[in-house]
């Protein structure tokens, strides 16, 4: 039979806030940042990337200060072993930009021990994870299933109506109205939940099975009869990437969020 796909995925996306990670050290025990508004520059730096991918262990202060100049805190530059810096970083979308605090830690020798990130997502945007997109299943010609999906985001590690971010809502009540209006009389609706590989297989088994039976209530609230739905749990099965080579913990749950989805398909 002929498959129409209207292509999609419910993507349960992992929220991660005020986390350090090394961008040559560990991010385990995050160190404490100073406030942001205690900096001589406020505003933030334009920092050259190129010259920020430089940085590494061992380096000394002289080094540092030519590729990204002072600390922008006034903690001292000589005898101090840590520096704070505030850092912007462009978007590609027009002149929006996002700011970020850095942070270098220095050995006895004066030289780089160590360097973090307070906002996880800031050290993807110097160093972008080595992200392997895997080709999807080929889906069986006599199969008259409809695909259909959503890009409604789970707080990490939740599975509960109130761990759905708000955008999730609208778009599940989106997917229950394109049901009703596209396709009168369907059969059946099987919603399957995945979920990445971190976690042990029972636990990412009965977490994708938890939002599946969550994205199902959600669309029987919106109409959709719940005596003709179905759901499944594959926990890591079927992973969408492939996020290699990246030690910290903080970017590889980010990395692998397009793997934390559900898929609802209408026979």
């Amino acid at each position: 039979m002929k498959i129409k796909h209207l292509v999609a995925l419910f993507a349960c996306g992992g929220l991660l806030t005020g986390c350090g990670m090394g961008n040559g050290g560990r991010g385990d025990n995050p160190p404490a940042f100073p406030a942001r508004d205690s900096a001589w520059m406020k505003e933030g730096d334009f920092v050259n990337v190129d010259n920020l991918r430089q940085i590494g262990p061992g380096m000394t202060k002289n080094q540092i200060y030519a590729l990204i100049g002072p600390p922008h805190f006034d903690e001292g530059v000589i005898f101090v072993r840590v520096w704070n810096y505030v850092f912007n970083f462009r978007t590609g979308r027009g002149d929006d930009f996002v700011t970020c605090q850095y942070q270098i830690r220095f050995d006895d020798h004066a030289r780089v021990a160590a360097t973090y990130w307070k906002e996880p997502d800031c050290a993807l945007r110097v160093n972008p994870p080595d992200i392997r997109t895997i080709p999807p299943e080929p889906v069986a010609s006599h199969s008259d299933a409809v695909a259909l999906g959503t890009d409604g985001l789970f707080r990490f590690d939740g599975a509960t109506v109130a761990d759905m971010l708000p955008a999730g809502r609208a778009q599940i009540a989106q997917v229950a109205q394109a049901v009703k209006r596209d396709f009168p009389g369907y059969r059946e609706v099987v919603v399957t939940g995945y979920t990445d590989r971190l976690g042990t297989d029972m636990h990412n088994a009965a977490l994708s099975e938890a939002r599946a039976r969550t994205v199902r209530d959600m669309l029987i609230e919106a109409g959709i009869d719940g005596g003709k739905i179905r759901t499944l749990g594959r926990g890591a099965a079927h992973p969408v990437v492939a996020c290699t080579g990246i030690e910290s913990r903080d970017a590889l749950v980010n990395c692998l969020q397009p793997n934390r989805r559900v898929e609802i398909e209408i026979h």
